[in-house]
């Protein structure tokens, strides 16, 4: 715990949340860019690939969290994205490879790139939660960091939206860089420490390693846990971020601001079922019955918005996004109350590696099948599967059953 931790968090949550905020833009961003400018569903399941692809280093990215300097990932993981942003906004203005697939790929290399670098930050927020916070307070500051993740689902799409009305492809990339300027800039004021004390001894990349793999081991309720998250992430997250954008272009058929207000809908469920999870408001019912139940109710509201007009999509759509923000809030503190000082970052980093990169497959699936089917009917097969995955994974891992959110005895 270092000095700085009695202070107030504030400088921290924004950070955070302008960092959040501006991964949340590019994915978007990146789905709609592959299919208005490279032309089709399969680009947009191809660069969300590659922006969620590297968060496969997410393991590695904890063990350099635990063995070195939070501070120092913190401040090269939020300074990098201002070059890559930069590089994206001059390549589309130059266009240097003209307009073809070469220039579809130099896009997709950046936007990699990007991806590399949100495997680092985003763990690296989470494990620098106890030098900011008295330890009482880990798991409060955890549930708003979890809650304005949330909110960023709601206001990425706002953002996208109003950029997309004013401003060409170029003009959008280059604001981006600026927000995460004002990243890097706020992120000067989080009080932390300048040398940490690492937790982990100096051993090889596989001893840390073998070590996650001993103690994901003797926890088998923080495995429970993480499965339930592949299952979200793979299944819900991940071909949600390719269909959605396109849903509301086809059938919904609406504006670029109105589809950002659909998809901000979701993003508004998504945060007040995050302040429900973190406000304890479900703890009379076992953690694992709201986990899988909510992933698997809200599936349900995501295949309904398929089959009703309009009007009727936009509240399907809110109440869908509510109950994954049950499960986001439930998971998360499940996870951060289950790892140990000694291995928090690369708990949380596998954790982020599960969360940010199983999406990648489920994503390209979906932009291969949108091609194909169109985003209605590959959305009510995409849905129809994850009610089916939630209640084969209830009954079959018990240790979800039985586990309570924060009681690491259970784990």
């Amino acid at each position: 715990m270092s000095s700085s931790g009695s202070t107030s968090p504030t400088a921290y949550y924004a950070a955070f949340f302008v960092g959040a905020w501006l991964r949340r833009i590019v994915a978007y961003v990146s789905v709609l860019y592959g299919f208005e400018v490279l032309g089709g569903g399969m680009w947009s399941g191809l660069l969300y690939l590659c922006l969620v692809s590297p968060y496969l280093l997410s393991v590695y990215a904890g063990s350099v969290i635990d063995a070195s300097s939070k501070r120092a990932v913190l401040q090269i993981s939020s300074a990098l994205p201002l070059l890559l942003l930069a590089l994206m906004a001059f390549a589309e203005h130059r266009a240097w490879l003209g307009v073809g697939p070469s220039h579809g790929w130099l896009m997709a290399a950046l936007i990699a790139g990007y991806g590399i670098i949100s495997a680092f930050a985003y763990p690296a927020f989470l494990a620098a939660i106890p030098d900011v916070v008295d330890r009482a307070a880990i798991g409060r500051t955890t549930a708003m960091v979890n809650v304005l993740g949330m909110l960023c689902h709601a206001c990425g799409p706002l953002a996208v939206g109003l950029l997309r009305t004013y401003l060409a492809w170029p003009g959008l990339f280059a604001a981006l860089a600026g927000l995460a300027a004002v990243g890097w800039a706020v992120l000067q004021l989080v009080p932390l420490p300048h040398h940490d004390a690492p937790h982990a001894p100096v051993e090889s990349e596989w001893a840390r390693l073998r070590d996650l793999t001993h103690y994901c081991g003797q926890h088998p309720s923080l495995i429970a846990i993480l499965a339930a998250v592949g299952v979200f992430a793979g299944l819900v997250v991940g071909p949600l971020e390719v269909l959605a954008p396109l849903f509301a272009q086809d059938p919904l058929r609406c504006t670029p601001f109105v589809a950002g207000v659909f998809i901000a809908t979701g993003g508004s469920g998504l945060v007040v079922g995050a302040i429900i999870g973190a406000l304890r408001l479900v703890d009379r019912v076992p953690m694992g019955a709201w986990i899988c139940g909510s992933g698997a109710a809200g599936a349900g509201f995501m295949m309904a918005m398929t089959l009703v007009p309009v009007q009727a999509a936009f509240p399907l759509f809110f109440f869908g996004g509510l109950l994954g923000g049950v499960f986001s809030s439930l998971s998360i503190a499940g996870v951060q109350a289950r790892a140990s000082d000694a291995l928090r970052g690369r708990v949380l980093g596998l954790f982020t590696l599960i969360l940010g990169a199983t999406p990648a497959l489920g994503g390209l699936v979906a932009g291969a099948l949108v091609s194909r089917f169109g985003p209605a009917v590959t959305m009510r097969a995409v849905f129809a599967s994850v009610a089916v995955a939630f209640a084969l994974l209830y009954i079959l891992q018990p240790a979800l059953r039985e586990a309570q959110p924060g009681d690491s005895r259970r784990a």
